[in-house]
């Protein structure tokens, strides 16, 4: 199935993610995804890399248009971010549960 120029500025949308970022994700340049936004016609192998990278980061091309993947964490986190979480999960990892005392009542 072929994406529409639609379904990339909708699915952009649902993720929260520039043109800027998209091409990067996908290896082709701005002005390109700019062009095919605008509905200019391109390769199939282009739209198949537009397409992959939505699709990694929680995009859900149907035929009637875009979904969104619900997903915990951001899609493109930076380095600081990362790092805060798995520090955090690792700490979780680390921490042993002690149930509340119950007293007994005789």
């Amino acid at each position: 199935m072929f994406i529409t120029a639609a379904q990339i500025r909708a699915a952009r949308a649902l993720i929260g993610v520039s043109q800027d970022g998209l091409a990067r994700w996908s290896g082709i340049s701005r002005p390109t995804l700019s062009a095919i936004e605008g509905g200019a016609d391109t390769k199939a192998s282009i739209l198949k890399a537009v397409t992959e990278a939505l699709e990694s980061r929680g995009a859900i091309f149907t035929p009637d248009g875009v979904a969104q993947r619900m997903d915990w964490r951001d899609p493109v986190p930076d380095a600081e971010t990362r790092r805060r979480v798995l520090s955090g999960l690792n700490e979780a990892r680390r921490a042993t549960h002690r149930p509340p005392l119950i007293d007994d009542e005789d």
